[in-house]
C-alpha cells in the first residue's frame, strides 16, 4: 500500500472514463437526519467534480459508495480533495480483468483519509488478497450481508 500511495503522491495521472455506458449512470446524495451518503453508481468524475467545485468547502459525508467498482478511471484525487469522509464502499467481487477494485483508488483516498473504513460487498478470496496490505481498515460482509446502522 505504501508503494501505491508514494506512486500516486509523486505522479498521479487521472485518465478519466469516457464510456457512454458508464456516463449514463447517475449519482445521488441520500440525507438521513443530519447525515449525507453519496452513491456514485458508475458516474463520470467530471460531472461530480463540477458539482463539488461550486461548494464553498469540502462536502461532509458519512459514507461514499465509490464509482464503478472503485475503478481508477472513475475516482480521482480531485474528488477526494473535495470531500470529507471516513467510510467508503467498494462494490466488487474482484473476479474480473478490469482491475476492479483498484489499488490506485485506495491509494488516492488513503492520502486524505488514512484511517478510513473500507467496506467491501464481497469477501471473495480475490478481495481478501487485494486488501491484505490494509486489512485492518476493512469490513467484509457477514453471511453475505454488509450492514450499516445509524441513529438519528
Amino acid at each position: 500500500m505504501d508503494e501505491a500511495i508514494n506512486s500516486v503522491s509523486q505522479q498521479d495521472k487521472f485518465d478519466a472514463d469516457k464510456s457512454p455506458t458508464n456516463g449514463s449512470s447517475f449519482a445521488f446524495i441520500l440525507e438521513y437526519g443530519c447525515r449525507k451518503f453519496l452513491f456514485l453508481g458508475d458516474s463520470h468524475m467530471d460531472i461530480i467534480e463540477e458539482y463539488l467545485d461550486i461548494l464553498e468547502e469540502p462536502l461532509k459525508l458519512e459514507l461514499v459508495k465509490l464509482s464503478h467498482h472503485s475503478s481508477k478511471k472513475n475516482n480521482s484525487m480531485k474528488f477526494f480533495n473535495n470531500i470529507c469522509c471516513e467510510q467508503f464502499v467498494f462494490c466488487s467481487d474482484g473476479l474480473n480483468n478490469n482491475d476492479h477494485p483498484s489499488l490506485t483508488t485506495v491509494a488516492r483516498l488513503s492520502i486524505n483519509f488514512p484511517y478510513s473504513k473500507l467496506f467491501f460487498t464481497s469477501e471473495s478470496d480475490e478481495i481478501k488478497d487485494f486488501s491484505q496490505s490494509f486489512s485492518e481498515r476493512c469490513v467484509y460482509p457477514k453471511d453475505n450481508v454488509l450492514e450499516f446502522s445509524y441513529e438519528l
